[in-house]
């Protein structure tokens, strides 16, 4: 199969575009890397500086920095390796990319006896009697498990409380459900929104609908937007707002107008994405209701009322290695923390980090499977070493997958306060672009590619502009680094 041609890098922030001091090329200009003298405890200076006979511009310089010589082409991960050794600690990426997110597999010799699901309100727990998989954002759940070793015959119980994003957890409710787990001989376990382990979402049958609002209050009249993907052998369904930024390529939908329900498949959703949101459609569907199936790219092109509800069809999330997806078995994406200072442990997988757990003091990794993130917490930016490690290290990644793949992943550096790119958003369940950002998002993305990052952490000179805004500043620099006049 021919490569696909490569995506363009989206323009970044001011500093992605701003020129370097005195001419310093690419090719011959050296790393920045991070020592004792580096940074702390140097002050910045300003001079003026000719570039030209009739062009002087400001010019900063940052500090006393120790530099590591990167003489040759940046495209070769392999080629990073040869003095950045001295500084930067060895990572074996093959035994990084073996790295498997977490999974269930039930025992065999474990029978269930009952999965009992209450709503927990002002002190009180109520039987949840019907739709058992299906909750809902204001709720607070218990869900009590009872199984029976088929061998021994004893009885276990095990007890999850489940945080709906808009419940009212307070004194009373946690009273309630410390009261429940001792009744029942278990340590309770909470369990946040979007973050269910698999072996939740097993016992309650393998699928989990989560829906905005209240269980009494909400309709199937409601005009809603619910999406639909699988992780490993699960089925999850989500309601999301209804907006044509929330569509992507990748996945099923229902999407419900007046009397009117759309099935949507992007190119990308799987077989049994695509029967989970029929079935989910006609369980939903009341007396008169219509359901229309769609396919994306073949029958919704003209179909006026589906795009007029959600929005411009050209504004969803298509990249297209979207229809990729379905050719084998989706993998979600795979997360690592990489600290340098750590002896020994410098990148270490974590669990899916959502806009709740994720550190803006760290640098992340962040695989989604035909694109690869670096992400750099918005405390981190400065952190020169791990921010070159992680760039040495998923370049190395990339090369090493594009085997298997249909085309060499691309790689781009996120750098916090910045938008997503609408494609990443899509490949988690959890991760909102207000939350990332602590409830400020700047107008544009903080994008890099990987030349770009390196050639700012090589770049010891910056003109003043480029040090206007403190949230955006480039790679390599925090407010420390820049002088107060």
């Amino acid at each position: 199969m021919p490569p696909l041609k490569e995506e363009k890098t989206p323009v970044s922030s001011p500093a992605g575009t701003l020129a370097k001091s005195s001419g310093e090329a690419l090719l011959d200009s050296k790393l920045v890397s991070e020592s004792p003298q580096s940074s702390l405890g140097v002050k910045p200076t300003i001079q003026r500086t000719a570039s030209s006979p009739s062009l002087v511009s400001d010019v900063v310089h940052i500090g006393e920095l120790s530099y590591v010589a990167w003489h040759q082409v940046i495209t070769d991960p392999s080629l990073l390796t040869d003095h950045a050794n001295e500084s930067l600690p060895n990572v074996d990426v093959d035994a990084l990319l073996k790295f498997v997110p977490p999974t269930f597999s039930a025992d065999p010799k474990i029978h269930t006896i009952s999965v009992e699901t209450l709503s927990i309100n002002s002190g009180t727990a109520i039987p949840v009697l019907r739709d058992t998989h299906i909750f809902y954002d204001t709720e607070a759940l218990v869900i009590v498990h009872r199984v029976k070793a088929r061998d021994s015959g004893l009885v276990s119980t095990k007890v999850w409380c489940w945080h709906g994003k808009q419940c009212q957890f307070g004194e009373k409710e946690e009273k309630k459900t410390d009261e429940l787990a001792r009744r029942y001989g278990s340590t309770l376990e909470t369990v946040f929104q979007r973050r269910e382990p698999p072996e939740f979402v097993h016992v309650l049958g393998g699928k989990l609908a989560i829906r905005q609002g209240t269980r009494a209050h909400w309709s199937s009249e409601n005009t809603a937007m619910h999406v639909v993907r699988s992780s490993g052998e699960y089925i999850f369904i989500d309601e999301v707002d209804l907006n044509i930024r929330n569509l992507c390529s990748g996945y099923s939908y229902c999407v419900s107008i007046l009397d009117q329900i759309y099935v949507w498949h992007g190119c990308g959703s799987t077989p049994k994405e695509r029967n989970a949101a029929r079935d989910y459609a006609q369980a939903s569907a009341v007396k008169g209701t219509s359901i229309t199936e769609l396919r994306e790219g073949d029958n919704d092109v003209d179909d006026e009322m589906f795009w007029m509800v959600l929005g411009d069809s050209g504004d969803y999330a298509k990249a297209d290695y979207w229809k990729f997806r379905n050719a084998s078995a989706p993998n979600d994406p795979r997360c690592w923390i990489v600290d340098a200072t750590v002896e020994g442990d410098p990148i270490r997988a974590v669990a899916l980090i959502s806009a709740e757990t994720i550190l803006q003091q760290s640098v992340y990794i962040i695989d989604c499977s035909l694109e690869f993130f670096v992400l750099v917490g918005k405390n981190a930016r400065s952190k020169r070493s791990d921010i070159s490690l992680a760039i040495r290290t998923v370049m190395a990644m990339a090369n090493r997958v594009a085997i298997s793949k249909p085309f060499s992943p691309t790689v781009h550096v996120l750098v916090i306060p910045t938008q997503l790119p609408l494609d990443m958003r899509h490949a988690f369940r959890d991760l909102d672009e207000s939350q990332v950002n602590g409830g400020f998002v700047p107008d544009h993305m903080n994008i890099l590619s990987t030349t770009e990052a390196i050639e700012h952490l090589r770049t010891s000179s910056w003109e003043k502009a480029a040090l206007q805004d403190q949230n955006m500043l480039p790679l390599g620099l925090d407010a420390s680094h820049v002088p107060s006049s």
